[in-house]
């Protein structure tokens, strides 16, 4: 029986909390430094190229959150910021590729416009001492024109200084980078700027103010843009449209049905060691995501096609087109539908979209139909004969909200785009490719935060047999830039109450959207409750001997980040890096920081614990897996806690899996806890 301190179970700082606010969980991206901006210029003029002392010097001032007493912090900017390289290259002959199996590319004869801006500091060392504040500036420089919202950025990574090496260094910024650098930071972090350039000239100003916000009136939403017009100048990440990924089968809170069949499934299936084989059919990509292989012609065989004018009839469409009996539907739209990232600047499908028809015909309005955008952003609308409706005017929108999750802004709005109106259409009627610009366009960096969700949603549904629906969606408010998460300055948590708060630069990073979403899971199976020590600030880096709790929770978060952007469950040190689903953090490298003394004190090695429980990959003494691909993650879930502020912490679930592991394999499970344990 292990001993509790009783004055941690629930201390006085927790009961505050949860009688006067909603308890927050801290981002994946764990906070030891904030800033604001100080200072900027208002505009500018565009010198193209590189100018060494950029357009705009905007002041930073920086300081240690309030949770990092008494410690000296060192943040280092490890090179220029820049503008993300395009990922993909504009195709003329795009829907024959998604039709024809083995159709390849054709690449127009487009040269890349090159980035539009870089960032630089006029210090890439600083010593932050404790309670002091520094003041340095970053540089903007544009280097080229491109009419629209931009969002210049700066990373940065930051380090809790070791006294003995601050002696050691005599406080020289320069020489102590060069003994941390190769380190894992104890957290990271992203300066985001943002500027509208109109021709020659630029503007600075808040989020809102350059790439606007969204209505609450959904007839009001921004039109989407036609990709056979803008077809020559579009880069188009092909691949994607090739991952056959699943709508999830359930919409709906189910009560935790799903859930109770998957545990007797985990159960049963058990536990396999080093040797063992499984059926496993999938084929994955670096992503760990299921694709389906097209042969395609060397990158640099480019041929100038004419204007394409070929129709969508998706592969994810023609099996459900027509199913329904003509004298039940009056029409029958179909179309597809794409996002353009910001993060890379292409394009990429709308999977998982809510696509609506809507018509004004009998003078007041009325929806038609309404179903999901496929995994390759086609979509098939059945209008039912029903509806009485003649054709004589139809609209169609995209939305970017569900029944799991709803992005909106401070005031509750949430992003909507139409396509224009249509005038007497034909009982077959094709939309076209419409695109919503989320790349300096309305809701910078929508696209990337709701492909994430969705792909989350689908993985937990079909690989772990969970439904992660809660009775109301999760209210995810995206960009947060006015809530603190109980710091002094905006960041990313969540809250029992089913609220999410992004930073701009969080909603466009995969593994911190899928991070906070595993709060929202565990908040739901758990009832909303949380066990001592839970919340606040936490570094990567440190332990945790007196919040067991947050080590736990913030542990299973992590990992739930690398089991949904890592399907392959054979991946190798450093290998947890790929630039999507990048962790900041290494689930299998056991040389690398923190070196705490006891593995459940930090929240690394607890991710690391529930990696190895579901890995296939032998180190060490890690010989072990649970067989169900939801095991690690269901019954982590049905061993709760009983009452808020109850003790919980890492070493409560070695008997949990011992328990749930096939005869025999009791001891594997010790020893993959004992391995992560120092």
């Amino acid at each position: 029986m292990k001993k509790r301190n009783p004055l941690l179970v629930i201390s006085t700082i927790f009961i505050i909390t949860l009688l006067f606010s909603n308890y927050q969980v801290q981002s994946h991206e764990a906070r030891i430094v904030e800033f604001k901006v100080a200072t900027s210029k208002n505009s500018g003029i565009i010198q193209e190229g590189v100018q060494l002392e950029g357009e705009d010097s905007v002041e930073v001032k920086m300081f240690a959150n309030k949770h990092t007493s008494g410690q000296w912090i060192l943040v280092v900017f490890p090179g220029i910021g820049k503008d993300p390289q395009i990922a993909g290259r504009p195709v003329a002959n795009l829907e024959n590729v998604l039709n024809e199996k083995g159709t390849s590319p054709k690449y127009i004869g487009w040269k890349n416009p090159g980035p539009i801006w870089q960032t630089y500091t006029d210090a890439d060392t600083l010593l932050i001492p404790p309670g002091d504040i520094i003041h340095f500036n970053v540089l903007v420089d544009f280097l080229r024109q491109e009419d629209g919202g931009v969002s210049p950025r700066l990373h940065g990574k930051a380090y809790l200084v070791n006294k003995d090496d601050l002696r050691l260094i005599n406080e020289a910024p320069e020489r102590l980078a060069q003994f941390y650098i190769d380190q894992q930071p104890d957290s990271e972090f992203d300066i985001d700027l943002y500027y509208r350039i109109f021709g020659e000239k630029w503007v600075s100003g808040s989020f809102e103010s350059v790439f606007g916000k969204p209505s609450n009136d959904k007839h009001k939403a921004p039109q989407t843009g036609d990709y056979l017009k803008d077809f020559f100048e579009l880069p188009v990440v092909i691949g994607d449209y090739r991952k056959k990924l699943s709508l999830p089968g359930n919409f709906k809170d189910d009560g935790g049905a799903l859930f109770k069949k998957t545990l007797g499934e985990v159960l049963n299936a058990g536990t396999g060691e080093l040797g063992d084989s499984e059926c496993d059919d999938e084929k994955n990509d670096k992503d760990g995501e299921i694709i389906i292989d097209f042969p395609e012609k060397d990158i640099n065989d480019i041929e100038v096609l004419p204007f394409p004018q070929d129709k969508i009839v998706s592969p994810s469409i023609k099996s459900q087109t027509l199913k329904m009996a003509s004298h039940l539907s009056s029409h029958t739209l179909t179309g597809r539908f794409s996002t353009k990232w910001t993060s890379d600047h292409s394009l990429h499908p709308g999977f998982g979209w809510r696509v609506e028809a809507w018509t004004q015909e009998k003078g007041f309005w009325e929806i038609l139909a309404s179903d999901w955008v496929q995994w390759d952003g086609a979509w098939l609308l059945q209008v039912p004969s029903a509806k009485g409706y003649l054709g004589n005017h139809l609209r169609i929108y995209y939305r970017s909200y569900n029944s799991y999750f709803e992005p909106q802004n401070k005031d509750g709005n949430k992003y909507s785009w139409k396509d224009p109106d249509q005038s007497n259409i034909g009982s077959l009627f094709d939309a076209g490719h419409r695109y919503a610009d989320t790349d300096g366009g309305s809701a910078n960096g929508l696209g990337e935060l709701y492909d994430a969700g969705l792909r989350m949603w689908s993985q937990l549904y079909w690989d772990g047999g969970i439904n992660p629906v809660p009775s109301s969606p999760l209210k995810v408010y995206f960009p947060n830039t006015w809530y603190n998460c109980s710091g002094s300055s905006p960041w990313s948590c969540a809250s029992t109450d089913g609220k999410v708060w992004l930073i701009a630069t969080h909603g466009t990073d995969a593994p911190t959207v899928a991070h906070e979403f595993a709060h929202q899971l565990n908040f739901k199976f758990w009832n909303n409750k949380l066990p001592a020590g839970s919340g606040g600030s936490h570094s990567l880096n440190s332990c945790y001997p007196t919040r067991l709790g947050m080590a736990l929770t913030e542990g299973f978060a992590n990992f739930v980040a690398g089991w949904v952007g890592y399907r392959n469950r054979n991946v190798t040190e450093g290998g947890f890096n790929f630039t999507r689903w990048n962790l900041g953090y290494d689930l299998e490298t056991r040389l690398s920081p923190p070196d705490c003394f006891n593995g459940w004190e930090n929240e690394v090695w607890v991710a690391r614990t529930f990696w190895d429980l579901h890995d296939k990959r032998s180190d060490g003494d890690d010989i072990l897996w649970f067989i169900h691909k939801g095991a690690v993650i269901s019954l982590y879930l049905s061993n709760g806690i009983a009452n808020n502020g109850d003790a919980k912490d890492m070493r409560d679930y070695e008997n949990t899996y011992r328990n749930a592991a096939s005869s025999g394999h009791q001891g594997f499970i010790s020893d993959i806890f004992n391995q992560n344990r120092h």
